[in-house]
């Protein structure tokens, strides 16, 4: 997973670590199974790379404790495709973008000689401002993809500057084209007529856009 690390540049955490898995994420800082990452505030970290447990029932606090924080820098996120669990669709919900990986990761132990077998396929998730180059960077791994909210954009026409002309159509036209382009996330447009009897006509079209809501008075 180097390309990982280099994507983040350097680690401020690892929450759920030990002494010999850091000299290979190389994190400033980590906690181990004494230090206890569930129970530390992780508020001052930024980048934060998170491989949580599994036994013990300790994959659902993991995650629930990751979530908690991931409103702060960024964070990579590396779990079992355990698609039906419901702290899977939690990370899938709050990401801003997910890879799933071409090939199952070989994990390193570091009490055996050789790199453990792995019977699982895994899924890293990324929270951040950067999704465009953790697509880019990371594509090569997997197949990267980027949620697809749900934004809005409102064209109100009036009568009194012209409900039917060239210009109008026109401005139209160029929007719905530069949307249509983006091909990024989903957003709901409602065009609004308002007549002169103050009679509203309501159409609403669907295009993958880019994730910016604006509104456009024409």
């Amino acid at each position: 997973m180097r390309p990982c690390f280099e994507f983040m540049g350097w680690i401020d955490l690892d929450p759920f670590s030990c002494l010999e898995a850091n000299e290979y994420v190389n994190a400033y800082n980590f906690f181990t199974e004494e230090t206890d990452g569930l129970s530390q505030n992780w508020s001052e970290y930024r980048r934060k790379w998170v491989n949580p447990p599994y036994s013990g029932g300790l994959i659902t606090p993991s995650i629930d404790k990751t979530l908690q924080y991931t409103h702060i820098g960024e964070t990579l996120l590396l779990v079992n495709s355990s698609t039906s669990a419901k702290w899977y669709q939690d990370c899938l919900e709050h990401c801003s973008a997910v890879l799933f990986p071409s090939k199952r990761i070989q994990f390193w132990n570091p009490y055996e000689e050789r790199k453990s077998s792995n019977r699982y396929d895994q899924t890293l998730f990324y929270f951040g401002d950067r999704r465009f180059e953790f697509a880019d960077q990371l594509g090569k791994l997997g197949t990267p993809v980027m949620r697809v909210p749900e934004k809005r954009v409102f064209l109100s026409f009036f009568p009194e500057r012209s409900l039917v002309s060239i210009r109008n159509i026109s401005a139209i036209a160029h929007l719905i084209y530069s949307l249509r382009r983006l091909n990024l996330c989903q957003l709901t447009i409602h065009i609004h007529f308002i007549g002169m009897k103050k009679e509203k006509k309501i159409v609403s079209l669907s295009f993958p856009v880019e994730k910016t809501s604006q509104r456009l008075v024409v």
